[in-house]
């Protein structure tokens, strides 16, 4: 397998190609590029039409390259066109391992310097993914922590507005903790803020560390 480096306005997009590239997948092959480069080659033929890598040639141009690697192949008509197609298909057919791919992603965003965007992934879908795989490595039994706990009454539990606070680590844990003037432990699933004490318990805003 020889590869050239070729000037990208003698290659031409395959006008036969059934893979369509839409905004978000070219936007994803143009920040893999600004931060990796061409790792793999293109495949395109003998009149330098692209048999596979039609979304990176697309990407290339708008990025600006002047030039890029190939290879040459040497399948003509039914097999070429058989091989672009499985070029795509075998990919599509693979699939995630959920839980390894949000860990890996949760690594990235905490990588200074790695554009995490690069791997085709926003913020938004890597917090989705943490949320549903990435659990806790330890089993909670609610009556078994409820006991020693102080009764209480409340008669509207009902927040007025959640969010959901993300931590890079347990030092940003501590830290937010610290600026809130709450003790967060490994048990901590929620708060209420302000705190209160158990005196305040009824309509009052309190502190759930169950």
């Amino acid at each position: 397998m020889n590869t050239e480096l070729v000037d990208i306005a003698g290659l031409m997009v395959d006008p036969g190609n059934a893979r369509r590239h839409g905004k978000r997948n070219l936007d994803a092959i143009r920040a893999s590029l600004l931060r990796f480069g061409q790792q793999k080659p293109i495949v395109v033929d003998a009149a330098g039409v692209v048999v596979a890598g039609n979304g990176t040639l697309e990407a290339a141009r708008a990025i600006g390259w002047e030039k890029i690697a190939v290879v040459r192949t040497e399948l003509a008509d039914g097999d070429r066109q058989a091989f672009a197609i499985a070029d795509n298909r075998t990919a599509e057919l693979a699939e995630w391992d959920d839980e390894a791919l949000a860990k890996a992603l949760a690594g990235l965003q905490n990588q200074d310097g790695i554009d995490h965007l690069a791997a085709g992934f926003t913020d938004e879908e890597i917090t989705r993914l943490l949320a549903g795989i990435v659990q806790p490595d330890y089993e909670i039994d609610p009556a078994a922590e409820w006991q020693g706990m102080p009764e209480c009454q409340q008669e509207d539990e009902t927040p007025v507005r959640s969010i959901h606070v993300h931590f890079k680590s347990l030092a940003d844990v501590q830290d937010f903790g610290t600026r809130l003037g709450q003790c967060i432990t490994d048990k901590t699933r929620s708060m209420w803020f302000p705190g209160a004490t158990p005196a305040d318990f009824s309509k009052q805003a309190y502190t759930s560390a169950t």
